[in-house]
Order: structure tokens, then sequence, then C-alpha cells
């Protein structure tokens, strides 16, 4: 069981919410994510009527449910009812400049247009500018003793000075949870789950690891502000042209521990979280609080996840990943695998982000401006490495795959990035979404809409073959050549090389790693760790390198410094113990091992998993014909194309293996006792004339098809044939088929069924498009393909299928007979 789609529950009637459940268990599906989306009554009496409803609909069918572990998206809202625990609603450390002029003797400053109702002053700090945002470390002074009513008293001394007033309320600068729960506040842990997870439990505990499976939560952060690319020293925003300085999450807990490791510094050194100082101290002084903010948050999650091993649960689910903010605070966490303590998965949302042949740069989509190198190349690597490296998660790494991308979303798409999630390591799927309610306008595609989506009758099909996959991948070792350090430590305390950017260099070389965080080193002990570029590294994780003799390979160079106290000769012991090699080289350092092409294939993926691999070519345009050398390992190779249930031994030479992969195609090569036989030899007889051909459509919402005037191939979604047409055209002519062993339909957009005097040969939701011919179609027949669309044709007036191209509908073709 490795998919469980999101069912969207907004308090529909029985009758709607169970149709949508059978539409799931129709498609072969196992198991969904109730997702409240908002429900109108989230734990009211009529919340709890309808999931009764859900749960004997589930039962029925032999479904496992999932619950979300809140009312409503970002999970921390706690069901509206944190504001009961003024202690434990989000808190935020806001600093307020004023820049004088000195020396000015028995000058004093109100503080208190800072101060309004909730909001209690902090600290107050002064420190000589050097320039308009740069401060002199060694000028802090702590003036908050010098605060008598909210007014400061203070003679200041010669020369521009700045005044840091510090204010701890909660008013944060996400409006959206600003009455949310404070993840890093004593209690907050406990007050989540005696609200939620206890009410869930005390009505369906006798479920609880039967038919209920556990909590999916969704997004949790910090929230102090909006956005992925918060970054210290920076505004937060711009309003009215003028900057606005971001704020940070805060709690007693948290003061506590900085209080602990600045000692009587404290809050000098507080104003480095906002301007930069001497750049050792302010590198450290911004390293120390997002690692205990981090840890802190951690220690909620770990909390969380305890409770659900007590309960005979799970819970799943991930956090903000997007551009990079899995590092920031922000809508980040601000560390991912800390964030995800006590799950039991690792997980990641892909929403709209990855697009086919897309692996750099940046371009605009309907949440702003992606990083397309971190979506391709890092954002799947974080959920299989969690998975990996955390015992708890035992090798199970949970995608909320496809939401928002749009109407244009189809089963070939679908196709495309199961196999982008799986050969990087994801096996756990959550398909968003199911909703009850027809052309639901958020966040498309839905799969089923109502019986309407004309796809819906190929979605098994797909299904079926993301199962069969997920369960391949699954329960073994996912093999790996290095591990590739996570760089939020570096990213914290200065210039860091963002781990995407080392994996990318290893995957288009065919080589695998997992990314460790510094807190799992000592555990996992690589034999091989490459450590992304880092100006800064914390000195734990020199000291581990070192006690525990790791091969160490930096990128490019050693870092320059710590953000941490440490011995004085650490660093030069370290650079004794290290190699640094380019970025560029990497990959020179495994060409002699096995699964090396017989020349370069930048395209080419490879997942290992125990003695199976998962190859994938993901270019849209180009072929992957190549030579692999393989490993020594005992039986006959088999490849399997597992969409079209089809296995047969490849062509073998010595100890390498004829890899020939179409675009966007996959396979499986696995071993076995016995060889199989080899794929038959097929010859191309002709291609079928592009004209001659009767065509008929069937509209999404029609049951029926009708004839149009069209009698060639080619794409169907021009202004003189088909535009705005959504779904199925069938294509039908009489064919001789003497001798016809293979058929390929060429291209077509996008699903394809082809049909033998009435007989199913099958169906194709992506390339190839190839189809086996039984000996029984040897004479003249009636050859009939049907290709169904999307809904974009007919529904992409919305801002997710506002910036993507739309494929060509149709049969394009050529149609090749092979004998």
């Amino acid at each position: 069981m490795s998919i469980a789609p999101l069912l969207w529950h907004h308090g529909e009637d029985p009758e709607t919410i169970v149709r949508e459940i059978e539409a799931i268990a129709s498609s072969g599906i196992r198991a969904f994510v109730l997702e409240p989306r908002p429900h109108p009554d989230y734990l009211g009496p009529r919340y709890w009527s309808d999931v009764d409803v859900v749960l004997a609909a589930a039962r029925e069918r032999d479904l496992k449910v999932w619950f979300f572990d809140d009312g409503r998206f970002p999970s921390g809202w706690v069901s509206g009812r944190v504001s009961e625990r003024p202690d434990l609603v989000k808190r935020h450390l806001a600093a307020h400049r004023l820049d004088v002029q000195g020396p000015r003797a028995g000058a004093s400053v109100s503080a208190k247009h800072w101060l309004p109702d909730g909001i209690t002053l902090h600290a107050v700090v002064a420190v000589r500018r050097d320039s308009v945002d740069t401060i002199d470390s060694d000028t802090l002074v702590d003036l908050t003793a010098s605060v008598v009513d909210g007014v400061l008293y203070w003679d200041v001394p010669p020369g521009r000075w700045r005044i840091a007033v510090l204010t701890e309320g909660d008013r944060g600068l996400e409006d959206e949870t600003a009455e949310y729960l404070n993840p890093i506040a004593e209690g907050a842990a406990a007050f989540q789950l005696a609200v939620v997870h206890e009410a869930h439990r005390e009505r369906y505990g006798a479920d609880f690891g039967g038919l209920i499976s556990g909590f999916f939560q969704d997004e949790p952060r910090f929230g102090n502000g909006t956005g992925y690319e918060f970054q210290f020293g920076q505004p937060a925003e711009v309003r009215d042209g003028n900057p606005r300085d971001y704020v940070l999450p805060f709690s007693p807990a948290l003061w506590a521990r900085l209080v602990k490791q600045w000692g009587a510094d404290a809050r000098r050194r507080l104003p480095l979280l906002w301007w930069d100082g001497e750049p050792e101290l302010t590198a450290q002084t911004r390293y120390t609080f997002m690692d205990e903010a981090t840890r802190l948050y951690a220690e909620f999650q770990r909390e969380l996840g305890q409770w659900c091993d007590d309960a005979g649960v799970q819970m799943i689910g991930h956090v903000v990943e997007d551009n990079g903010a899995h590092t920031r605070l922000g809508w980040g966490a601000g560390h991912y695998f800390r964030a995800l303590n006590g799950q039991h998965m690792g997980g990641i949302d892909l929403v709209q982000h990855v697009q086919p042949g897309v692996i750099d740069g940046r371009r605009v989509g309907t949440f702003g401006r992606y990083d397309d190198e971190f979506y391709y190349w890092g954002l799947a690597k974080l959920a299989s490495s969690a998975a990996h490296i955390d015992p708890r998660k035992a090798g199970r790494a949970m995608c909320e795959a496809f939401g928002a991308y749009g109407w244009h979303l189809g089963l070939r798409l679908m196709k495309q990035l199961t196999d982008h999630l799986a050969v990087r390591g994801v096996n756990f799927l959550v398909p968003h979404a199911f909703s009850p309610r027809t052309w639901d306008p958020d966040c498309p595609p839905h799969f089923y809409n109502g019986g309407l989506n004309p796809q819906w009758p190929h979605f098994p099909v797909w299904r079926e073959y993301a199962d069969r996959l997920c369960s391949e991948l699954s329960g073994g070792t996912h093999h790996n050549d290095a591990m590739v350090l996570y760089h939020a430590e570096a990213e914290w305390a200065g210039e860091a090389m963002p781990f995407q950017r080392v994996l990318q260099v290893l995957m288009q070389a065919q080589r695998d790693a997992h990314v460790v965080p510094i807190d799992s080193l000592a555990a996992v002990k690589p034999e091989l760790l490459i450590v992304p570029y880092a100006q800064r590294i914390p000195p734990e994780l020199a000291e581990t390198i070192l006690a525990l003799d790791i091969r160490t390979i930096f990128v490019d160079a050693v870092p320059q410094a710590f953000s941490g106290a440490a011995a004085a000769e650490l660093m030069s012991r370290l650079t004794d113990h290290v190699d640094v090699v380019p970025l560029s080289d990497l990959a020179q350092l495994f060409t002699a091992a096995a699964w090396t092409p017989s020349e370069p294939q930048p395209w080419l993926r490879i997942l290992r998993y125990d003695e199976k691999a998962f190859l994938v070519n993901e270019s849209i345009t180009e072929t992957v014909d190549t030579w692999l050398t393989l490993p020594a390992l005992e039986g006959h190779p088999v490849r399997t194309d597992l969409l079209a249930s089809a296995e047969w031994t490849p062509e073998l030479s010595g100890d390498r293996v004829r890899l020939r992969l179409g675009p966007s195609e996959s396979c499986l090569l696995t071993w076995r006792p016995a060889a199989l036989p080899d794929l038959p030899v097929r010859v191309a007889r002709a291609d079928l004339p592009q004209d001659g051909w009767t065509v008929s459509t069937r509209a999404y919402s029609d049951s029926k098809f009708r004839p149009v005037a069209l009698t060639s191939l080619g794409p169907a979604n021009t202004p003189e044939r088909l535009a705005g047409f959504a779904g199925t055209i069938r294509y039908e002519r009489l064919t001789d088929l003497t001798d016809v062993t293979a058929i390929d339909l060429g291209e077509a957009g996008e699903t394809a069924e082809l049909v033998v005097d009435g007989e199913s040969l099958g169906v194709r939701i992506a390339h190839p498009y190839l189809f086996s011919v039984p000996h029984t179609h040897r004479r003249p027949v009636t050859l009939t393909v049907d290709v169904t669309t999307t809904l974009a044709p007919v529904a992409a007036d919305n801002s997710y299928d506002a910036y993507v191209t739309l494929d060509p509908t149709g049969l394009i073709g050529p149609v090749t007979l092979f004998h």
C-alpha cells in the first residue's frame, strides 16, 4: 500500500462524500488522507458525524484512513483554540532602530511607540554605526536597565549610534498564522495533542493502527514572516517604498537557551541578528540562534511522534521546502531533518515544482519564482535521505504530489513525475487531490472531478504502475556512492553551496548519494562524505570527521572559519585530513565503478535498490542508447517495462548491458536465476498514411461519439481542427495486419487505447505508445485508436495553467507497423 491521496472534506452531504470514496476505491487505491479544507465544524458535532460516515465507507471498502492533524492548512491552527493559551500563541522578537548622532548629554528616547498592548520590552541595546547598516560590535552596550516607564535615559557618546529597541510579542509578519501555535514554546506539543489527537483517539481509538493509520502534518512552520528566501541582515519586505525589518520566532524557552550559550552578553548580541557587525561574532550569533531554535522545534516534533508511537499510529507529512526554505525561517522550519523529527516517513511536497526537462535556473509560476536547481536535483532527495538515515522512518519516503499543476496535468505527466520521484528514492505517494466539489478551483487538478475527468477511466493504469514501482523500491536497501552534507548549518553562518549542486554533478554521472545532516554523521558514519563549499562550519563537524576518521572531500575549498568556539589547531588538523576537489571534477572519482555508461549520459538517472536498478531517461527529446557496466551479481539480468507489464533479457556483451530508453522512458533491471527470452527483433514495415482516417469525438461531458470533419492525423488542438476540445478523439481505419507483431502510435496527446476488431490491446498513458499485436490478428481489421486529452482545453483559465504550454492533443503519429 503505497498510495494515499488527499480526500478533501468541506462538510459535503454523506451521499457526495461516499461517492468520492467509492471513486478512490474503484481505482484500486487502498488508503486516503482525510483533509478538512476547511470543514465548517471541525471537532464539532457535525464534523464527528461526517467522519463517522467516512470511516464507515472506508471500512466497507477495506480502505485505510489518515487524519489531517488540524482543521485547516497549514498545520498549527489547533482548531482555532490557541488563543485559550496566550502563552502558546506564536511570539516574535522584533528590532526597532533609532539612529542618533552624539555627543548628546542627558538625552532620552521614548520606546512607547513600539510598546502597544500585547507587546513588551525585551531589551534596549546601543551600538556605534560604521555605515548605514553595519555596526561596530566592540561598542555594543546593554541599556535595558536605563529604561524607566518606557523611556530610555542615556548620555549619547560622540559618533553615529544606533539604538535598537527589542520587543517581544505576538505580532509577526504572516497574518495567516498570527494566532497559530508557537512550536518552540514549552507545552505546545501537549496542547496540540490534547485538542486534536486525543479528541480523535477518544472517539476512534479502537481503530487506531487498523482502519486508522495515523495523522498527516501539512507545512507547519515558524511563520515569523512570509516567503521562502529569508536571510539574516536583509529587510523582510518593502512597504510603501520603505524596507521593513523582519521579526524572529521567540519564546521563553529559546531565550533561556540563548542565555546559556551567550551568558552575560546575551542581550548585547541581539542586534547582530539584524545588522552585520564583526564577521565572526555575527556569524556565530546567527548560527547559535538558528541552532537552538531548530533544536526546540525538533523537540516539539519528537513529542508529537512519541504520542503517535504510544497510540499505535504513525505521523507523516512535510514542511515548506520550496526554494530552499527548508534551511530558513519565514515559511520554513529552519532545518529539514530536525523538522521531521518524530515523523515515520521522510516527506516533501511536489506542487507545480518540477517540469520535465527544466533542470536549473529560475522561472515564474503561480507561487512566485521557482528555483529549478533545487526542485529538480534536491527536493526529492531530502525525503529519501531522511527515510534511510532515520531508523524510525524505515526507508519510507513520502511525497504529496501533483497538486496545483492545473488541469493540464494528466496521466502522462503523472507518470513522468512518478519516475522523477522514484528514481530519487521516493516510495510513498499522496496524490493531490480528490475533491467532492466538481470543478473545484482550489489547486487543480482533481482526478475524478465528479466523473468528468476524461482520463479517469485510465487512472487505474497509473495507479497500478505507481503501486508496483513503489513496492519494488520499498523494504530494502537504497545503495549510494557517497553522502553529501546537508548545508543548513553552513548557510546560517555565511556563504554556502546548496547540497543539490553537488547532487547534480553526481546524478548526471549516474552516481547516487544521500543527504546527511551533521546530527546524523556519528550514527551513519559514511564511507565517503562530500561537503559542499562552506565559508564556515560548526566545530562539531570537524570533530566528528576526525574522531570517526571519515574520508571527506570538501568541494572547491576548505572552510575559512568555524561558526562556534574551537581549539586553535582544529582547522589545521581538519585541513590535513580532508581532500579538496573542484565541483566539476567530482564525477571523476567514480569512473571505474559499475553502472558507468560507455559515453556521458547526462539525462540518465539510476537508482540501485537491493539487487535491482530503476533507470529513467529524463530527457523529453533525446534517446539514451548506451552500454552500461554491470555489477558482479549472480543470475541473469532481466529488463522489465512496468507500464506495459513486459520483460525480457536485454542485449549483453561481457559485463555490459545495452540500454536504450526513449524520451521519458523508464525500466527496471533485475537479476533472475534463469534467463528470459530475448526481446523479439522488430523491423519497421511501414507507416500508415496520415490521411484516410475516420474521426469522431466524445466530449468529456458526453456519452456518445459524434463524427467530425477530420480525416488526417496531426495536432488536433488547432483553430482549424478541434481547438478547445476536451475528451476522447477516435481514429479508425481498415488495416492489413498480416505479419504485424507490434504497432507504435508515435506521438499522442495524451493517453491512448488501441482496439483491433473490438478487442482492446491495452492502454498507454505515456511514451512509448507501443502495442504488441497477438497472432490472431493477421487479416485486414478495423484499427481503432482512442486518444484522450486532459481537461486543460476547456479549463485552463486559471493561475495554475497560466504558466505552462499545453501539449498537442489527438493522434499525431506516425503510426508504424512492425513485423
